[in-house]
């Protein structure tokens, strides 16, 4: 009966001071590695736009966030990439390219359209109006969506915020082993 007492108490003992390691405060090198490595993020939101002469007011709203490693700051797929959330850092590296490309291809089909209609005469080609209008227009919708999206992540910042949760708590538990 003694034997299963004393067992049971070291037992309680070594449980006692596993669970009172694993909570106790970093050292200060540890915070300090802690804070060079964690993710983190911040959020950014705003509008704009503007009121024609009629008191109409065309605008767009945004909210987005910024991912840092320690105090640098990193891309959204980079964000992902660290945590280990590769196939989220794929859609987040794709998603960004696509914005990139939408902006580029936008702005030169807005160019190529006006090109066309300032250097063309209606005699010569008489679609040349109307295919100059619909590449200028078209460029612009799509330079417009690609702007908008330049505002805005592939994540939202909860999902950011689930992720920085999860690598953090990994990152401290490595610290501490």
């Amino acid at each position: 009966m003694m034997k299963k007492i004393v067992a049971c108490l070291l037992i309680l003992t070594v449980s006692t001071q596993f669970i009172f390691a694993k909570s106790a405060p970093l050292s200060e090198s540890e915070m300090a590695e802690f804070t060079r490595s964690k993710l983190s993020f911040k959020t950014k939101s705003g509008s704009y736009g503007y009121m024609d002469d009629h008191g109409w007011y065309t605008g767009i709203d945004y909210d987005y966030w910024i991912g840092y490693q320690g105090f640098n700051k990193i891309s959204e797929p980079k964000f992902f990439e660290i945590a280990g959330y590769e196939e989220e850092a794929r859609e987040a590296a794709k998603y960004h390219k696509r914005k990139v490309q939408m902006i580029v291809g936008g702005l030169a089909s807005m160019v190529a359209g006006s090109l066309l209609l300032s250097s063309m005469h209606e005699d010569e080609h008489p679609y040349n109006d109307v295919l100059g209008a619909v590449l200028t227009g078209a460029g612009g919708i799509v330079f417009s969506v690609g702007t908008y999206m330049s505002l805005t992540n592939r994540y939202p910042s909860n999902v950011a915020q689930m992720v920085a949760d999860d690598f953090n708590d990994r990152l401290m538990q490595q610290i501490r082993d």
